[in-house]
C-alpha cells in the first residue's frame, strides 16, 4: 500500500508539473507545433489538411512530411479546447504523465524491485529532459510513450503467454513508425533485442506474429507515407554536409600543398574518414559529463533549458555505480537485464549521430525511460549493498543532493523559462499578429520569410478558415517545381492579405496601407513604428520590427 501511495504522489506531481501554465510556458511557440495544430484544425473542420489532401497518414506540413500521429492526437484536443497553444500541447503532456507510470511498470518487469521502480518514475517525473519536452508539442515525446507502452505489453504478454496482448504490443510498435523519424530505425533494432532477451524464438506462434505483423506494418508505413523519402531526411543527415564537402576538399588541398602526395592524402583523409570523425564525436558526446550532468541538451529551440544535464548529478551517479557493480559481478541475477538495457541505451545515439549536430535531446529521446531505469537501479542497489550503519546517511545525502538540484532546475524553468527560451523558440510572432489584428483595416501585410515558416503562425493565430488555406496552398506547390526543400524557401507566397517574402524596406515602405513585419536587421536605417522585445527584464533585446505605411 505504501508503494502505491508513493507512486500516486509521483504521478500527481508529474501531472502538476506538466499541466500548470501549459499554454503560456513556454510563451514562445515553435512553427512545428503550431503547424501541426493547424493541420489538425483543418482536418477537424474539412477532413483535409491545409494542402487539400485527405491522406491523414501523409501530412505535407512545410514539405517535410511530419509523422502524422501527434497531429491526429491534437484533433480531439482542439475540438474540446479550441485552436489554442494549450490544446496543441495537451496530448503530449497527457501522454507524458502516463509514461511515468509505464516507466514504473517496465522497471518492475526487469528488476522486480518496487524501490527501483519508484525511483525510476520519480527521475522521469522531475527530469530536466522529460519535463521540458513534455510541455512542447514534440513527436519525440509522443514516441517515448508509444515505445514504453509497447515494451511493457511485450514483456508482460511474453512472460504470461498472452497472445492478444503480444499482438497488441507488436501493433503498437508498428504505430511507432508513424510518430517520429528515429523510430523507423530504432523500433526494428529494439524488437530484435527484445526477441532474443525474452527468448521469443522458443515460441513459434509469438515469432510468427512478430515477424509477419510488424513486417506488414512497416511495409504499409513505407508505402503510404513520404516521411522516409522526405527531403528533410537528406537535409539533416551528416552524409549531406552543409558546405557540400568543401571542408574536405580544402583540407586535402592544404595537405598536398604542404608536400604530402595526393594518393596518400586520399587514403588517410577522405569523405569516409571525415564522416567517421563527425559520427564518433557526436556519438560520444551523448555520454559525456557535459551532456549528462552540466550542459545538457541546451536546445532552447525545443524547450530545453541550457545548463542542466539531461540526467543530473544523482541519476548519472546511479548510472556509473551500476556499471561498477556489474564489472565487479555484483547482483548476477540482474546482469542479463542490465546488459539488455545498456544495449538499448546504445542504440538511440547511433541514430542521432547520423544527423548533423550534437547534444540533441529530442533525437535520443527513445533512450529516456531506459536510462532512467538503469540510473535508479544503480542508486537503489548501491544503498542496499552498504552496511546498516551508513545506509541512513547515504540515503539522506543522496536525497538532499537530488532535492536541491531538482529544486534549482524547477525554479529556473518555471520562473525564468520564458526569458531563457524566448529567442530559441522564436518569440514575438503571436504579438506581431495581434498587432495586425488591432489594425485590421490594412490592405496588405508583408511578413518576412526570414522569420521561419511565418505562414504557420499566421494561419494558427489568425484562425484562418482552412478552406481558404487549401485554395492558397495550390500555389504554394511551386516550391516543388523550383526544387527547394521547404515552403519558406520559396521566393514569395501568399495567404489572404499576408505576403511572405524577404523585405525590401526601401521600396516596401512606400506601399500604401500596408504593415511590414521582419527582423531588425532587415529595416536598415528605417525606424519601426512598433518593436516587439524578447521578455527579458534586463535590457530586453529586440525580436521583431513592425512598420506601418501610410494609407
Amino acid at each position: 500500500m505504501k508503494h502505491k501511495i508513493l507512486l500516486i504522489l509521483i504521478i500527481v506531481l508529474a501531472a502538476f508539473l506538466r499541466l500548470i501554465k501549459l499554454g503560456d510556458l513556454p510563451n514562445s511557440y515553435t512553427p512545428d507545433e503550431l503547424a501541426q495544430g493547424y493541420t489538425a484544425y483543418s482536418i477537424l473542420l474539412t477532413g483535409k489538411d491545409e494542402w487539400g489532401s485527405s491522406n491523414w497518414l501523409n501530412l505535407r506540413s512545410f514539405g517535410d512530411y511530419k509523422p502524422p500521429l501527434q497531429t491526429l492526437l491534437m484533433i480531439p484536443s482542439i475540438k474540446i479546447f479550441g485552436l489554442t497553444p494549450f490544446a496543441v500541447r495537451f496530448p503530449n503532456a497527457f501522454l507524458s504523465i502516463f509514461t511515468i507510470l509505464l516507466t514504473y511498470l517496465i522497471s518492475y518487469q526487469f528488476f522486480k524491485n518496487k524501490n527501483i521502480s519508484l525511483l525510476s518514475a520519480l527521475f522521469m517525473a522531475i527530469s530536466p529532459w522529460s519535463l521540458p519536452m513534455s510541455r512542447v508539442a514534440l513527436e519525440a515525446n509522443v514516441v517515448v510513450f508509444i515505445i514504453s507502452l509497447a515494451t511493457f505489453l511485450f514483456l508482460k504478454s511474453s512472460h504470461n503467454k498472452n497472445y492478444f496482448l503480444f499482438t497488441l504490443s507488436i501493433f503498437i510498435f508498428g504505430i511507432s513508425l508513424f510518430t517520429y523519424h528515429s523510430a523507423k530505425i530504432f523500433t526494428p533494432i529494439f524488437l530484435v533485442f527484445l526477441f532474443f532477451y525474452q527468448k521469443i524464438y522458443r515460441q513459434k506462434i509469438f515469432t510468427i506474429i512478430l515477424v509477419i505483423l510488424f513486417s506488414l506494418l512497416f511495409l504499409f508505413h513505407f508505402q503510404t507515407t513520404n516521411q522516409i523519402k522526405s527531403s528533410r531526411t537528406n537535409d539533416i543527415a551528416i552524409f549531406n554536409p552543409t558546405d557540400q564537402w568543401r571542408g574536405v576538399s580544402n583540407n586535402q588541398y592544404e595537405m598536398t600543398q604542404n608536400g604530402l602526395p595526393y594518393a596518400i592524402v586520399k587514403i588517410f583523409y577522405n569523405k569516409m574518414v571525415y564522416l567517421g570523425e563527425i559520427f564518433s564525436q557526436s556519438y560520444l558526446s551523448y555520454f559525456s559529463p557535459q551532456f549528462l550532468i552540466t550542459q545538457g541538451a541546451g536546445e532552447t529551440t525545443y524547450g530545453m533549458i541550457p545548463g542542466f544535464g539531461v540526467l543530473g548529478i544523482i541519476p548519472t551517479l546511479g548510472l556509473f555505480i551500476l556499471l561498477f557493480l556489474i564489472v565487479k559481478n555484483k547482483y548476477p541475477e540482474f546482469k542479463r537485464s542490465i546488459i539488455f538495457l545498456g544495449l538499448v541505451i546504445l542504440i538511440a545515439p547511433l541514430i542521432a549521430s547520423l544527423a548533423k549536430g550534437q547534444y540533441s535531446g529530442n533525437r535520443i529521446s527513445l533512450m529516456m525511460p531506459f536510462i532512467q531505469i538503469i540510473s535508479a537501479a544503480g542508486i537503489i542497489l548501491f544503498i542496499e549493498s552498504v552496511s546498516q550503519k551508513v545506509k541512513k546517511i547515504t540515503c539522506c545525502l543522496i536525497s538532499i543532493i537530488f532535492i536541491f538540484t531538482s529544486g534549482v532546475f524547477l525554479q529556473r524553468y518555471f520562473f525564468q523559462g520564458n526569458q531563457i527560451l524566448a529567442k530559441g523558440m522564436l518569440y514575438g510572432h503571436k504579438e506581431a499578429i495581434n498587432f495586425v489584428k488591432n489594425n485590421s483595416d490594412v490592405d496588405q501585410v508583408i511578413y518576412s520569410r526570414k522569420l521561419s515558416e511565418p505562414q504557420a503562425y499566421v494561419s494558427f493565430f489568425e484562425k484562418i478558415d482552412p478552406s481558404i488555406t487549401q485554395i492558397e496552398s495550390k500555389n504554394w506547390l511551386k516550391y516543388e517545381s523550383e526544387n527547394v526543400s521547404f515552403l519558406d524557401k520559396l521566393g514569395e507566397y501568399n495567404l489572404g492579405k499576408y505576403t511572405f517574402r524577404e523585405l525590401s524596406i526601401s521600396g516596401d515602405k512606400n506601399l500604401p496601407n500596408a504593415i511590414l513585419i521582419g527582423r531588425p536587421e532587415e529595416f536598415l536605417d528605417t525606424k519601426p513604428d512598433y518593436i516587439i522585445y524578447y521578455p527579458s527584464i534586463i535590457e530586453p533585446p529586440e525580436a521583431i520590427y513592425i512598420f506601418q505605411t501610410k494609407k
